[in-house]
């Protein structure tokens, strides 16, 4: 039945179709050329993008309403003030930038956020997972032993580079592949200090970021798993046949081999400084 339904559409026997968010998936229908979303704070970035794309498919003027309640949240309206000025040709390479932006650099092959590839480019994405197959498979190269892999999962803050400090998406892209393709804090300070003096002093934002991949490179080098940040503490999870010997007061479990550290102060800061020790 919903088929005839949309297929009269197409034809032009019917003047308004009512659906669900299902239209977003591919349909094409050149007549159409007005859009009304309904509580379109409820979606997000991208799929606020993919209906858009339904109207304004052919010569004709098109028209798309997005309808929200007086109240929503900030990131909301944040969603849709990117929906109302990200048009024309480029458009949906600014949006998926905007939408990692928005929600953080994530995990790239974890479950903290989805749309990974769009954060950080559909050559480097391959390159990790083919990487990560292999190392599974036990078919590690040579050049790849030095994968740096240890997790970082609740990261406090907001990682990002904020487009009033780098404007080109572009060069945000590339900045953001060389920090994730580092595999020294030596280079990730030299990228800063180049990053300092081509845009100028950097946000709190931005030297979060680089503190974050910073703390991936020791962990991998102290022999880190995973490291968590949770309620105020700070969860190191340790390899196998590996003993992690810290200075101060920690609370290491043996059989969860896990050492636990709780701290009032910055806690990016204080995994980076515990690492270093």
């Amino acid at each position: 039945v919903m088929e005839e339904i949309v297929w009269d559409f197409y034809k032009g026997k019917l003047d308004v179709l009512i659906c669900t968010t299902i239209i977003e998936s591919g349909v094409d229908i050149p007549n159409a050329n007005t859009l009304i979303v309904e509580d379109s704070h409820r979606y997000g970035l991208a799929q606020l993008y993919q209906l858009r794309g339904r109207v304004g498919r052919s010569e004709k003027r098109a028209f798309a309403y997005f309808l929200y309640p007086k109240h929503v949240s900030k990131k909301a309206l944040e969603r849709l003030k990117v929906i109302k000025e990200t048009v024309g040709p480029g458009s949906g390479f600014e949006i998926a930038m905007k939408d990692m932006e928005m929600r953080g650099i994530g995990s790239i092959l974890g479950f903290e956020q989805h749309g990974n590839m769009n954060s950080i480019g559909l050559k480097l994405y391959s390159e990790i997972l083919e990487s990560s197959i292999r190392k599974a498979k036990g078919e590690v190269k040579e050049t790849e032993k030095f994968l740096i892999d240890t997790e970082i999962e609740g990261v406090p803050g907001h990682l990002v580079i904020p487009e009033s400090y780098v404007e080109n998406p572009i060069e945000r892209m590339r900045l953001y592949r060389r920090m994730a393709m580092a595999t020294s804090v030596e280079e990730l300070e030299d990228l800063l200090n180049e990053v300092e003096d081509r845009f100028g002093n950097p946000p709190e934002e931005v030297l979060s970021l680089f503190d974050y991949f910073k703390l991936r490179i020791l962990g991998w080098l102290r022999g880190i798993k995973k490291i968590v940040f949770e309620d105020g503490g700070i969860v190191f999870v340790l390899k196998e046949n590996l003993d992690l010997h810290l200075k101060g007061k920690y609370i290491y479990n043996k059989e969860k081999r896990t050492v636990v550290l709780y701290t009032d102060d910055d806690p990016l800061t204080t995994a980076l400084a515990v690492l270093k020790e």
